[in-house]
Order: structure tokens, then C-alpha cells, then sequence
């Protein structure tokens, strides 16, 4: 029987009490679910209050990005006197190195209510101290090629790591410098691209040469900036983030286009994020492995900061990850936390490609049936983007050309075929997913994914209606011929057949206002 609003708070406060953080998320969710749902007849717990309580459970639990996000709900909610709203926004926001908004939060606490100014004060002195670290190197390193030779210095000699995250916060600040003012190179004194790989090389070599977990331990600032700080995408990346669900003719694209050239982001995070997947699978510590492993999964999965890390995102992942697919340890650790996710964003769109496929390949019945809802509906509304973006040649490979025929004579390799058996691999991959979700969640996933694609609506019609769930959910076989068919009849469908079954879908949830 579930319990009440009031009861899902009290269980919650008390699992904050005794520092189980996720339980006391999971009873706050709860609580959050009955309201926003209308469940409850009358509710005496504030719906403010309950955000608030779920970002001190997110705080706790070192998650600041979900803290932020329900501190800001709060504060959405009831701006006036929610002292408690704006201190964790403020909190949130200097982990997350959002300095400017953190100050502005505290600033916001600190005149809103006087009861707790020390503890205000001492989150804007740990503000001040963050910023001090931001600017030490400023004048020091004129140029970032400085601060590479700097970096490579202190790992040779092993010295002087406390100043490593402010030589990496100057680097950071004159990539932005360069990108976003003047594009001049003295400010670089390096190739920005070559900057990229020798971060890269210094990850590398920090991770070969030292438990990196025991500098972030000693230095938390150091552990802000790998553990918990988001990329610094840019003023025009962000205007244009919050530009993408306008109609097409109101779209700035100009905008979009000097956004996409902003590569500060997608440089710095050589670094990180080498850092970051290393920790996954070389920590020694499980906080610490399982915190950047959620990392990685928030820079995969939020649109912002995939589209301005790209491939060096992936490729980092690719590297510590996929490529040690044979890890068992490691494969159930990343397929328990949320790594499924992050797998099929790299399917779909990622230049490893064919290491997500092969990771793909080891989740089994058991991982899937661990998967939440908001899981299989995600990896379902990726394998729908595959199959638009491959079409029939997912079934129906295209014969190698006379040139690739001649090239491999020549080069004796076998490119053309290994492209066309790439494609008919993918088609029995998808078919193995649809299979296994079908087999433990029944047809209601797909069900509910018919309501924004037009591909499930017409599985649920031609297929779907004519079966009977609980007889034919557990027959494997009966599940791969019907994928196989329905899936092919789908991909050979005339364009005047195929457009009947767009034209029942409401054009404000087509793809859930994917723009592609």
C-alpha cells in the first residue's frame, strides 16, 4: 500500500537523518510523484519543501547538478523566504563551478535571512578561496603553451600538485579568452588542436603515474573540477541551446553556427575526461569510480554538454571502458549505473560505434530486467533514430562499388564486405534489444513510444493487435521473426504508405521535438 504525502516526507527526513541520501531520494520522489500527479486529495506538505528536502539528499549524496536543479524548482516554486533554497542553489552552484550564479545565490541567503549568516559567510569564503584558485596563475602563464610545460613539470618531478587545478582553471580561461574575444594565437602560442592532445597525453600520464583519487581527496577543489564541474560551453552555446525547441523559421542559425566553433569545451575536456573514465575503472576507491561514472553519464546524456564535448567524449569512454569489455567487474558496475544510457547515445552518434555495439552485445536478460522505465524508453527512442538514419540498408546493404571492389584487390583487405556484414549486424543487434525489452516489459514501452514515432505506431497496428501478450511475451523465437519482420516490412514501406502513419501523430510530439 503506498503511503501518504506526509509519510514519504517523514521516511525521507529520517533516511536523511541516518545519511542513506538515496533512499531519502527515492521517499522525497515519492512524495514529489503524488503531488505533481494529483493523487492526493489534500496536501499539507509543500510541494517547495519537498524539492528543497531532495536537494540537501542530493547534496549529501556529492550529486550538486540534481541538487541545483531541485534547489531552482524550489525557488520556482517560493522565492520569498526560502533562505534554505537559495543557500543550496549557492552550494550546488560553486561545486558545479557556476561561480557567477553562486554568488549571486549566497548574496540572495545572506540578505533573505540573518539566522544563519555564518554558514553563509563561510560557503562565500569557500566562493572567494575557488575564484583565488581560478586567477592565481593569470599573470604567471601569458600563454596555455606555458601551462602545458608547467603541468608537464610537476608530473615528471612530482611536486607541487597543489597547483594543479589552478595552471588547468588558467588553461580553461585562455582557450575561452581565444574563442570567445580575440582569436588571437599569442594568446595560445600552440595549435589548439595540438593543445587538445597534449592534454590528452598529460591525462594519460597522470593516471599511469599516480592514484588520482588520493590528489582529489586532498585537494577538493581539484575534486570539484574532475568530480563535479560542467564543461565551460559559452555564452553562444547556451544562447543557442535555449533556441532549439523555436519553430525552424525562428531559429537564429548564424548564431548556431559561431556556437559550433566554440571548441573551449570540447579542448579542455581531453583532460577530464581521460581523468574521469580512468577513475571509473582504476580507482580504488567505489565512491569515487561510481561519481565519475555518473559524470560521464550526465556530460552523455544532456544534449549541452554532448554536443560541445563531441568524440572526445566518447572516445575517452571507448578507451577505458568498452575496450575492457571483457571485464566482468567492470561491465556489471557500469551496466547497474545508469552505463546502458551512455551506451546507445554512443551507437547512435559516436565514432566507437562498433565498441558500443560489441558492449551492447553483453547486456543480458538479467541487466535489462535491472534497467528502470526511463532507461529502456531512451534506448527504444535510439534504436528508432538507428533505423531512420541507416533506412533500408539496414537490410538491403548496398553491393560494394567497382572502386572498392579494385581497392581491396589492391590493398588485400576486405573494407567493402565488412561494411555491408557492419549493416546486417546492426539490423540482428537491434532485433536482439526489441527482443529481450519485449521479452521482460511486454508490448506497453512500445506502446507508449507509438504516441511520438510513427515507426512503433504502425508495429503496435500491424502487429501488436494481432498477438496475444502474455502467450507469445516469453516465446524468443516467435519475438525475433516477428522483430524481423515487422522491422523489414517497416524499412520497405512506400513513402505514400509510410506517411500515413506520420500524419496520425501529433506534429508538436513527433519524435519528442527531436531536430533531426
Amino acid at each position: 500500500m503506498s503511503l501518504t504525502v506526509l509519510e514519504y516526507k517523514t521516511q525521507g527526513n529520517q533516511y536523511y537523518s541516518n545519511n542513506q541520501s538515496l533512499l531519502a531520494i527515492q521517499s522525497y520522489s515519492e512524495a514529489i510523484k503524488l503531488i505533481e500527479n494529483k493523487l492526493e486529495e489534500e496536501n499539507i506538505v509543500s510541494l517547495y519543501l519537498l524539492y528543497l528536502n531532495r536537494s540537501a539528499a542530493y547534496i549529501q549524496d556529492k550529486d550538486f547538478y540534481c541538487g541545483y536543479e531541485d534547489a531552482k524548482q524550489s525557488l520556482k516554486l517560493k522565492k520569498s523566504e526560502n533562505f534554505k533554497g537559495f543557500y543550496r542553489a549557492a552550494i550546488c552552484s560553486y561545486h558545479l563551478g557556476f561561480i557567477k550564479q553562486a554568488e549571486e545565490f549566497i548574496k540572495e541567503a545572506i540578505n533573505d535571512h540573518q539566522q544563519n549568516v555564518l554558514d553563509y559567510l563561510d560557503l562565500k569564503l569557500l566562493i572567494e578561496k575557488k575564484v583565488q584558485c581560478m586567477k592565481r596563475w593569470r599573470k604567471p602563464i601569458a600563454t596555455a603553451k606555458k601551462g602545458l610545460k608547467l603541468l608537464e613539470q610537476i608530473f615528471e618531478e612530482g611536486v607541487l600538485w597543489f597547483e594543479v587545478p589552478a595552471i588547468l582553471y588558467q588553461i580553461r580561461n585562455t582557450l575561452r579568452a581565444y574563442f570567445e574575444k580575440t582569436n588571437d594565437k599569442k594568446l595560445m602560442n600552440v595549435n589548439h588542436g595540438d593543445l587538445g592532445l597534449r592534454l590528452h597525453e598529460l591525462a594519460v600520464q597522470l593516471n599511469y603515474i599516480y592514484p588520482v583519487e588520493k590528489l582529489l581527496m586532498a585537494d577538493p577543489i581539484f575534486e570539484d573540477l574532475i568530480l563535479n564541474e560542467m564543461p565551460d560551453v559559452g555564452s553562444l552555446r547556451l544562447q543557442a541551446y535555449e533556441q532549439r525547441l523555436l519553430p525552424r523559421d525562428q531559429r537564429d542559425y548564424d548564431l548556431e553556427d559561431k556556437a559550433g566553433n566554440d571548441l573551449t569545451a570540447y579542448e579542455f575536456s581531453f583532460f577530464i575526461n581521460n581523468v574521469l573514465a580512468s577513475l571509473v575503472v582504476n580507482s580504488s576507491d567505489e565512491k569515487i569510480s561510481l561519481r565519475a561514472l555518473r559524470q560521464l553519464h550526465r556530460l552523455t546524456t544532456i544534449d549541452l554538454y554532448r554536443q560541445a564535448l563531441g568524440d572526445a567524449l566518447s572516445d575517452a569512454i571507448n578507451t577505458y571502458i568498452y575496450k575492457n569489455y571483457q571485464k566482468i567487474d567492470l561491465v556489471e558496475k557500469f551496466f547497474s549505473n545508469s552505463g546502458v544510457e551512455i551506451l546507445f547515445y554512443d551507437y547512435l552518434e559516436a565514432a566507437c560505434q562498433l565498441s558500443a555495439a560489441r558492449m551492447i552485445k553483453k547486456i543480458t536478460v538479467g541487466h535489462w530486467k535491472k534497467q528502470s522505465l526511463k532507461t529502456i524508453q531512451l534506448v527504444i527512442k535510439q534504436i528508432s533514430k538507428k533505423i531512420r538514419y541507416e533506412g533500408i540498408e539496414l537490410v538491403e546493404p548496398k553491393p560494394p562499388s567497382k572502386f572498392a571492389l579494385e581497392l581491396k584487390k589492391l590493398m588485400s583487405f576486405n573494407s567493402a564486405d565488412d561494411k555491408v556484414d557492419e549493416k546486417r549486424k546492426n539490423f540482428d543487434l537491434i532485433v536482439n534489444v526489441l527482443t529481450k525489452i519485449y521479452f521482460i516489459f511486454g508490448k506497453q514501452p512500445f506502446i507508449d513510444r507509438s504516441r511520438y514515432d510513427p515507426l512503433f505506431l504502425y508495429v503496435n497496428q500491424m502487429w501488436f493487435e494481432q498477438i496475444n501478450n502474455e502467450q507469445d511475451q516469453h516465446n524468443i523465437p516467435f519475438l525475433i521473426n516477428g522483430w524481423n519482420s515487422i522491422l523489414t516490412q517497416w524499412l520497405k514501406l512506400a513513402y505514400e504508405n509510410r506517411r500515413q502513419y506520420f500524419e496520425k501523430i501529433n506534429p508538436d510530439l513527433l519524435y519528442d521535438g527531436d531536430d533531426d
